[in-house]
């Protein structure tokens, strides 16, 4: 089963909410090419016949079956292994593209895209990565494919929340910083409050030493 066939199961299956029928239609619309339509006009022991004769691929996929390196249609691609080698566009690039499960799913062929290359260090054109994330989407077993997306985008997420903590961090400190300065330039308080801030951090009586 390729991407886009997993996708558009996985699609089919949302689309079709709480209503088993309406998800067994919308699948089998998928699998066969048939409007949902023709088997809701269906008789339902009709229905069931063709039910038994298509073969329902399995989309549960096992994330921690995921392969360093792949082929695809005769082309060879490799992994990137380690979050210290993503470049910036790399990083913007997956922050996009897993802020949610729905977005995983339905950009994975683009996540192995910016997340695998041909030859170390390659810059590669717009053209190129649309070829290639279609090559994935229309070509690549999901077996492959999910694994690699799911890792990366759990990476992707744990990466955000601990530099969206360091951020967090950094302007707090920029506050105390220009609280202080403010208070030092707009009147005699200001060196208290800086005395009093500091024997907080010190623990020590700085009076003396700062006069």
């Amino acid at each position: 089963m390729n991407i886009l066939l997993w996708q558009q199961i996985n699609n089919a299956i949302k689309q079709g909410g709480d209503s088993e029928l309406s998800i067994a239609y919308n699948v089998l619309s998928v699998l066969t090419g048939e409007s949902p339509d023709v088997y809701r006009n269906m008789k339902y022991s009709d229905f069931l016949k063709v039910q038994d004769k298509v073969k329902i691929p399995d989309i549960n996929i096992k994330s921690e079956d995921w392969v360093k390196e792949f082929e695809c249609e005769g082309e060879r691609f490799y992994v990137t292994q380690f979050a210290t080698d993503w470049n910036t566009e790399q990083f913007i690039s997956m922050s996009n593209l897993t802020k949610t499960q729905e977005g995983i799913i339905d950009g994975l062929h683009n996540i192995l895209a910016v997340m695998c290359y041909k030859e170390k260090g390659e810059i590669i054109s717009l053209t190129e990565f649309n070829r290639r994330a279609d090559l994935f989407q229309n070509h690549l077993d999901v077996t492959i494919a999910y694994p690699i997306g799911f890792f990366f985008a759990n990476l992707s997420a744990q990466l955000l929340e601990h530099i969206q903590s360091y951020s967090m961090l950094k302007r707090v400190k920029l506050r105390i910083k220009r609280f202080l300065i403010s208070g030092l330039k707009v009147n005699g308080d200001g060196m208290q409050l800086l005395i009093n801030f500091l024997q907080k951090k010190k623990g020590k009586t700085l009076n003396t030493s700062l006069k």
